[in-house]
């Protein structure tokens, strides 16, 4: 993915981030995530930019999407923070000792 580099005056100026004395910043119009993951990926996608019109499009077109969504969709920040901890361990299991699994059956 081609990147372009930006320094922290320019994020500044343009209100990227929340700064000091500033009530509205970009991000914080974007940021209505419901999970930290969900927050990281977003503050990933405004620190790193994207120069490839490919992803620009896929981008705009997911936004379009999500925008124009109507149904309900109501995720339960701890249930998606549990899934996403899941998902990082692609999706293997952690092993189960057998002092874990003992102290489990003498409770």
């Amino acid at each position: 993915m081609n990147k372009f580099d930006i320094d922290k005056q320019t994020l500044t100026d343009l209100n990227i981030f929340d700064a000091y004395g500033v009530t509205r910043s970009v991000f914080s119009l974007f940021n209505i995530t419901s999970t930290i993951k969900g927050h990281d990926k977003l503050m990933d996608v405004f620190k790193s930019p994207s120069t490839d019109i490919k992803v620009l499009n896929e981008r705009q077109e997911l936004i379009r999407y999500l925008s124009g969504y109507s149904g309900d969709l109501y995720l339960d920040r701890t249930n998606m923070d549990f899934v996403e901890s899941y998902l990082i361990q692609n999706g293997r299991p952690k092993s189960y000792s057998r002092i874990s699994a003992l102290v489990k059956s003498i409770n």
